[in-house]
Formats: C-alpha cells, structure tokens, sequence
C-alpha cells in the first residue's frame, strides 16, 4: 500500500489512487513541486475534481488550447473576473461565449488534463488529507478512476515502468479475480489479445517484454506488463508467483511466493 504522503517517484501515483479508490477514501491528494501545487480531491474512492495552481492549467488558457475562445477573449475574461469576483465560468456562460454543455465537457477535458500531467512528474512531494472536502474549491464531476490510472501509465516511460516490474523471466498468469477497480475500465480489442496469452506458461508475451521494450518498442505488451508492476496485480494479472520459467531451468517445483511488488 501506497504512503499517504511522502516523494513522488517512479509509479507512487497510481499506487496511490489505486489504493485511495479501494478504501474508499475521502479527502484532497496535494501535490507540491517547483512551486506549483495540484490537488486531486477524492469522495469515496472516486476522482471528482481537480486543482492546480500552474497558469497554463487554468480554464481559460485551456480554452484556448482547445480553440473554444480566442486569445482577446481570454484577455476580456480575465479582466472581467478580476472587477467582479466571479469565477470564469460563469462569465464565459452570462457572455453567450460558450454554452452550458459545452462548458462541462471542457472542464471535465481540462480536470482530465491536470490529473494526468501527475504522472510525468519524477520529483516533488505528496500528502493525502483525509476529511470533508472544501466545497467551495470544487466541482464535482463523473470520471472513472480506473480509466484515468490505465490512461496515466501508458503515458509513462518505459525506464519508469521498468524500476518496478519483476525480474524478465518472470512467467505472468490470470488472476482468478481481478481487482474491482480493473474490471470497471474498459480494454481495446489489442489490449484483451494480450491479457488472453497471460496464462502461466512462458509464450511471446512474457519472453517479448524486457528485449522489445529496452530498444524502445513500448507497445500495448509494454502496457500491460506496466499495469502489473502499477497495480500490483493489474486488471487481469496475478504476477504473485515466483519465476516459473527460471525454477523449470532449476528442475524444481516452482511455489507461490509474493515478490517486492506485490499487495
């Protein structure tokens, strides 16, 4: 289980979320690095809504990332914000500048954009408060915890994944019952081809990984054997077992055993 504070390195924030979302936690994951400060806010387990202080995570410059309002608009938006008080949003819809809708999808799209820009930092530190949440500081919104961890691994470097994942003889198998938190993403036809050959008998997948993937090749292999070391366990992975390839070299009967990485 993930500390609920301490350094952000290799692969500690989805272990992190993964960990908060199963024991339904609630309260504001604060992220702190150079300045700058993300917080994640948690209701139950569940991403509802996040925070950052970095200008270019700010609604408007968003916006105009994504081309909904133009670089003036922005520049009217935020002077208008500065004499009234009110937040940009509510400006942006009183204005006739963006609708309702419309202005949703975009938050839930720039919300999306700060959570996942977390797994590329490699420094800074983290604290989980645990507690009711500041109401005044959030939005909720429908996101899907398990979609945003897969999505922030397979972003990651493959040296970052590489740190954590067991030794490359490692044979991987299905687990009997994935993790909750797994079972409720959704999965590409390319990734469930792969799931399908983990099977605890040494075939291409567990033989392709370290030799690919260290030349650079971080396909959805890669992907998965990167969900095994970030979810200790990943979807559809129980890699709880010893090398089962290395103890057949060995002539002897291979035994369940729970390497560094595993719950």
């Amino acid at each position: 289980m993930a500390e609920l504070s301490g350094t952000v390195k290799n692969l500690v924030i989805p272990w992190l979320f993964q960990d908060l979302k199963n024991d339904k936690k609630t309260g504001t994951a604060v992220f702190e690095k150079d300045g700058a400060t993300k917080k994640i806010f948690f209701n139950n387990g569940d991403i509802i809504f996040a925070s950052s202080s970095l200008a270019e995570d700010r609604l408007a410059e968003f916006l105009v990332r994504t081309g909904k309002i133009s670089a003036e608009q922005r520049d009217t938006l935020a002077e208008t914000v500065r004499t009234s008080g009110k937040q940009e949003g509510t400006v942006l819809i009183e204005r006739g500048i963006i609708k309702p809708a419309d202005l949703v999808d975009q938050v839930n799209l720039q919300v999306k954009r700060i959570i996942l820009d977390l797994f590329s930092w490699r420094n800074g530190a983290y604290q989980f408060n645990e507690g009711p949440l500041p109401q005044a500081e959030i939005i909720p919104l429908s996101m899907t915890t398990a979609h945003l961890i897969m999505e922030g691994i397979e972003a990651l470097e493959w040296q970052v994944i590489r740190r954590v994942l067991p030794p490359p003889e490692t044979v991987l198998r299905a687990a009997a019952v994935p993790p909750r938190l797994f079972r409720l993403a959704d999965l590409t036809p390319e990734q469930k081809n792969i799931y399908a050959m983990i099977n605890g008998i040494p075939n291409q997948v567990d033989q392709g990984f370290s030799d690919q993937h260290v030349q650079g090749d971080l396909h959805p292999a890669g992907n998965t054997y990167g969900r095994t070391g970030s979810g200790r366990g990943g979807p559809h992975v129980d890699a709880r077992y010893r090398p089962v390839r290395s103890c057949r070299q060995r002539g002897t009967r291979c035994r369940q055993g729970r390497p560094r990485f595993a719950e």
